[in-house]
């Protein structure tokens, strides 16, 4: 059944992004749509992407926020294919972490 307000799931995959990484989850965070699930994949980065991550949700208190890290670098594909087994949004939207939205 659809509803006036239905989920949206954002799903933002991180790859060694860690200088952009604040701006690209302060435009996710500020949107002025509420019903949002946020999936963060981070492609087993080897800067500190996964560990600014981790502070911005915190220090947001973001909890409802879900983080993965993956075991090695993986593709776009297999990031996207990964998230798309975790969302329950109605739609869903995938940005870089190197992006805005």
């Amino acid at each position: 059944m659809k509803t006036n307000n239905p989920l949206v799931s954002i799903v933002a995959i991180s790859y060694n992004h860690a200088d952009w990484l604040k701006f690209s989850l302060d435009s996710i965070r500020t949107q002025t749509y509420s019903n949002i699930e946020v999936i963060i994949i981070d492609s087993n980065s080897s800067d500190d992407s996964y560990i600014k991550i981790l502070e911005y949700i915190e220090s947001n208190g973001l909890n409802e926020w879900k983080v993965f890290r993956q075991d090695k670098p993986t593709s776009i594909c297999q990031n996207l294919n990964f998230a798309l087994s975790l969302i329950k949004g109605e739609y869903y939207q995938v940005v870089s972490c190197d992006d805005i939205i």
